[in-house]
C-alpha cells in the first residue's frame, strides 16, 4: 500500500530538467508557474522522506519493497476521478510515436500529432481502468509527462488522430492543473498541482 507524501525537497528544478528533455508539450509546460504549486508522491509508508529527495534513484529496490506497479494503479485513480470530473478535461501523454509508426495501427490509444509527433491523450469517455493503464503502456519514459489540462470554454473537443495547431498544444499545456513526471527510475511519480488562484484574482 502506497501513501501520499508531499515532496518539499526542491523537486522543482528536477521537474524543469525532465521537461527540457521532452517534445514541443513538454517544453510548453515549462512556462507554467511551477514555483507556485504543490508536488506529491505515491510512495510505501516505510520509505522515510529523507530517502525521497533523490528524483533519479530507484527508491523501490533500495528498499526491498516491490510495490512499484501500484504508482500506475494511483495515478491510473486519479485520473479517471480528474477526467469523470468535467467533459472539458483531457490527460495528454507524451509518446515515442511518430506519424507512421507501424505499432500505432495495432495500439488501443487515442493520440493526436503535432508536426509529425503523436501524443496520446484521453477524455471523460475513456475512464475505463483498462483503457487508461493501455494508454500509460504506451508512453514515453525517461522523461514521463503526463498533463492533465481542460479546453478552453470556446475550443472545439479534439478528436482522435486529428492533427493540431501548434496554439491548441500551447492552449493545453498552459490550462494544465496537473503535471505529472516519470520520477525514482521510472518506479513512481512526481505530481504537481496548480496553485488556486487567491481570492479575487481572474
Amino acid at each position: 500500500m502506497l501513501k501520499e507524501l508531499e515532496i518539499d525537497a526542491h523537486p522543482i528544478d528536477y521537474i524543469r530538467q525532465e521537461l527540457r528533455e521532452g517534445d514541443t508539450f513538454a517544453q510548453y509546460l515549462l512556462d507554467l508557474p511551477l514555483e507556485n504549486g504543490r508536488v506529491i508522491s505515491y510512495l510505501p509508508p516505510e520509505v522515510h522522506p529523507m530517502r525521497a529527495q533523490d528524483f533519479k534513484q530507484s527508491i523501490f529496490i533500495s528498499t526491498g519493497i516491490k510495490a512499484a506497479g501500484e504508482a500506475t494503479l494511483k495515478l491510473q485513480g486519479f485520473l479517471t476521478a480528474y477526467l469523470g470530473s468535467n467533459n472539458r478535461h483531457y490527460a495528454v501523454i507524451e509518446t515515442l510515436g511518430r506519424v507512421g509508426d507501424k505499432w500505432l495501427t495495432a495500439a488501443n490509444i487515442s493520440y493526436f500529432t503535432h508536426e509529425l509527433k503523436i501524443y496520446s491523450f484521453l477524455t471523460h469517455e475513456d475512464r475505463d481502468e483498462q483503457r487508461i493503464l493501455q494508454t500509460l503502456k504506451r508512453a514515453r519514459r525517461y522523461p514521463f509527462v503526463c498533463g492533465m489540462t481542460q479546453l478552453s470554454k470556446d475550443d472545439h473537443e479534439i478528436q482522435a488522430f486529428q492533427g493540431i495547431e501548434t496554439s491548441t498544444l500551447s492552449m493545453l499545456a498552459a490550462n494544465t492543473q496537473h503535471l505529472v513526471i516519470g520520477a525514482f527510475d521510472d518506479e513512481a511519480f512526481l505530481m504537481w498541482t496548480k496553485a488556486p488562484l487567491a481570492a479575487g484574482v481572474r
